[in-house]
């Protein structure tokens, strides 16, 4: 069983590469190389951040320095980030906000830090021409409440032009192995 799972997983994986491949070949046809700092469509050029897998984390100036790097390759493209400000936990039913708690829970799938680990930075990307897209992986965690929550927590941050989820984490169990896909009413909700 766990074989299989491992083969469905990686055929997942590569019919995802190849679609990828597809539409990237698709949308790139009849356009020449482009010039350095060609721009064309690009609006933006970002980075993602995460809390895990970078060590040691960036200061406030690094991230403006990697993101503006990102976003120089296409002139006139806006520095942005992918900001990720709630993980899943190891145990998959939970997902951490790394604030603390506000008023009105507990909340059901829904753990918060101590500290809060992003309003430096978001206040530092007010001011320096940076605009964020705030993400969550949700796991099983209601995501209109979700979403309440990080937008009362960070919406008055004027960098802030945008939500995501990771939707590889949603309703994520070892089983599905990528989560489940919202339907378009669910979407639709948020």
């Amino acid at each position: 069983m766990a074989k299989r799972l491992m083969y469905k997983k990686h055929a997942s994986i590569i019919v995802s590469l190849l679609l990828v491949t597809s539409l990237l070949s698709i949308s790139l046809t009849g356009i020449s190389k482009a010039e350095p700092g060609y721009a064309g469509t690009i609006l933006w050029g970002a980075c993602r951040e995460s809390t895990y897998g970078i060590d040691p984390f960036p200061n406030e100036n690094e991230w403006e320095r990697d993101i503006k790097s990102m976003a120089g390759y296409w002139r006139g493209s806006t520095p942005v980030a992918v900001w990720i400000v709630g993980i899943m936990t190891a145990g998959w039913d939970n997902m951490i906000l790394q604030f603390p708690e506000p008023d009105g829970g507990p909340y059901e799938n829904i753990i918060f830090d101590n500290v809060d680990r992003h309003e430096n930075y978001l206040a530092y990307f007010d001011t320096h021409g940076i605009k964020v897209w705030l993400q969550v992986e949700p796991t099983f965690a209601d995501m209109c409440t979700l979403i309440d929550l990080v937008l009362n927590q960070y919406g008055n941050h004027s960098c802030v032009v945008g939500f995501g989820v990771d939707v590889e984490w949603h309703k994520y169990t070892p089983e599905n192995s990528f989560g489940i896909a919202p339907t378009d009413a669910e979407a639709e909700n948020w």
